[in-house]
């Protein structure tokens, strides 16, 4: 019979800022570290976290600071979670931040089981991962309204061309919010925000936190959230033509309104914000190719913002491999996946997937017709190098727009901003003053 020994290791964040000690248990015949589990929750899959239960907290010793800024990643955690109504004490440690090498350990001997996250939908732990984690049913995913939002914002639930929409206006707004000088009353904006998720997630209580924020921080805007359809299920071929019809339907609406504009989004939602934009231009032709043609003009948003945009869905460029040791949320192979399942039968080189191959003439279409895009982007972040190169695509075809860089910052930082880090609020009021001033 297999024995189970109590092990003393020492561990570390991916920067090495934060040390521990942890006891965990192992079986020293076979070298397999149990209970082992990993779920299909985006917290999980994106950082590549495998969670080991210690019998208590007293098992766990932190030897230096317990917060690093510079890399975010999750070390220990402490809490309690209900199953089956009964409440039960939580104190996990990341295996993944278990020091490597270390006499005795052997990580790539551990077998995790997996557990169903997906709320509604729970199913025993078992010995293979759910196949792409989080799925939904095709279409637009119904969102719950979490009471948060509801508390700070009046948030009104509506479908457009069959996908859900969110409309947020702020209960109270801060008209000294934005104090740029030269800032004059422009009317009423609105802006229509797509999460990311990996084209796979629905929209995170970051998410929520962040759009009803900017409604709150924006004077005269109403923020949208756009529950799009999601991929495995709902793949761009299925899901992109809904989005066209929904993009012709709210900006129509909106200019009819006399609102000003803005299309926003983070990751994966970054993508489909400048995929639809730029793809409204190239379905109205190459400028010469309709010299004798009269066409409607296109219908385009005033400005675009982009978070940590993903540009070119191939993952080819070489630049990807040397950021990915110091980022600390993304993996490759989780990019290269997602991408794939949200590409569907679709080369990865189409525009309307990597916005970055749109033509040179796209993109000074845009700027001819005074689209701004504005984007953040951070310097640990394996999608940073083709969002660089989609950044010097617009300054060469002379698109206005701002774009705050941040060394060392991970991918999507602004959605830390509730957990007070300096750098994530600082780049959330950034964002609300390139809104104010659109």
């Amino acid at each position: 019979m297999s024995t189970v020994e109590r092990k003393k290791v020492n561990g570390s964040c991916h920067c090495g800022f934060i040390k521990y000690t942890a006891v965990i248990k192992i079986n020293p015949e076979t070298g397999d570290i149990r209970p082992a589990n990993r779920c299909n929750c985006s917290f999980c899959r994106k950082m590549s976290t495998t969670n080991h239960h210690l019998d208590g907290p007293q098992d766990f010793e932190l030897i230096s600071p317990g917060s690093a800024d510079e890399c975010g990643v999750h070390v220990w955690m402490h809490g309690y979670y209900e199953y089956e109504g009964t409440k039960h004490e939580l104190n996990v440690i990341n295996l993944a931040t278990i020091d490597q090498p270390q006499e005795g350990v052997d990580l790539s001997k551990v077998k995790p089981t997996y557990s169903n996250m997906l709320v509604g939908q729970p199913g025993p732990p078992g010995d293979v991962p759910f196949e792409h984690g989080m799925t939904f049913p095709p279409g637009s995913p119904k969102l719950p309204i979490p009471a948060s939002a509801r508390k700070r914002a009046t948030v009104t639930e509506r479908k457009v061309c069959d996908i859900y929409c969110y409309d947020i206006v702020a209960k109270s707004s801060f008209s000294n919010a934005i104090r740029n000088s030269d800032r004059r009353p422009k009317g009423p904006k609105r802006v229509y925000y797509f999460a990311g998720g990996g084209w796979r997630g629905p929209p995170s209580g970051e998410h929520w936190g962040l759009v009803v924020e900017l409604a709150k921080r924006c004077p005269d805007t109403t923020v949208t959230l756009v529950s799009y359809p999601l991929a495995p299920a709902s793949p761009a071929p299925m899901a992109f033509p809904m989005l066209q019809k929904l993009y012709a339907a709210v900006l129509g609406e909106s200019k009819r309104a006399g609102e000003t504009v803005i299309l926003a989004g983070d990751s994966a939602g970054g993508n489909i914000v400048l995929a639809l934009a730029l793809d409204a231009v190239i379905q109205q032709g190459e400028p010469s190719e309709k010299a004798h043609i009269s066409l409607s003009e296109p219908l385009l948003p005033d400005a675009i913002l982009a978070i940590s945009p993903s540009t070119d869905l191939r993952r080819t460029n070489p630049d990807i491999s040397a950021i990915a040791p110091h980022d600390p949320i993304l993996r490759i192979p989780f990019i290269k996946e997602t991408a794939a399942g949200w590409a569907g039968n679709w080369s990865t080189s189409d525009s309307r997937l990597s916005p970055l191959l749109a033509p040179d003439w796209a993109f000074t279409a845009l700027a001819d017709r005074g689209v701004q895009i504005h984007g953040l982007t951070g310097g640990y972040d394996i999608l940073y190098p083709d969002a660089v190169l989609f950044r010097e695509k617009c300054e060469k075809a002379g698109v206005q727009g701002a774009w705050l860089h941040w060394e060392r910052q991970m991918h999507v930082w602004p959605l830390t901003w509730k957990f007070y880090l300096p750098e994530a609020r600082e780049a959330k009021q950034w964002m609300v003053g390139v809104l104010g001033r659109c």
